[in-house]
């Protein structure tokens, strides 16, 4: 933390979602992922479901503080790509999800400061 405040910081969390159309296809693409792997159980995810319901979630957990910035990864082949299809367009629609940015750096993006250069003349 040396010479930054706390609204320096951002918080990032890390999840695996599993979206659907419906829930119905949320639990199938869970229960094909099961089967793929017998002898290892899989945990249901915290953002699982139909794409209204994960946008729910994301939207309850940045608007509580608990991030500001939701990293995806994935164990399903389809994964990111449904959270870009399905759940993205609904958070942009709420003005959670950026449709344009602002600047050219993740920095700036966040509307975080650039530290001083200690090293510049």
């Amino acid at each position: 933390m040396e010479g930054r405040s706390t609204e320096d910081f951002i918080v990032v969390t890390s999840h695996i979602p599993i979206v659907g159309s419906t829930e119905a296809e949320a639990e199938d693409k869970f229960q094909e992922m099961q089967s793929l792997m017998p002898a290892y159980r899989i945990q249901r995810p915290l953002f699982f479901g139909s794409a209204e319901k994960v946008a729910d979630q994301v939207q309850e957990w940045y608007e509580a503080g608990a991030m500001d910035m939701l990293l995806i990864q994935q164990e399903y082949p389809s994964g990111l790509k449904n959270f870009v299809d399905l759940v993205v367009p609904i958070l942009q629609e709420r003005g959670i999800f950026h449709t344009e940015y602002e600047s050219n750096t993740l920095r700036g993006n966040l509307g975080l400061p650039y530290p001083e250069n200690k090293f510049s003349l």
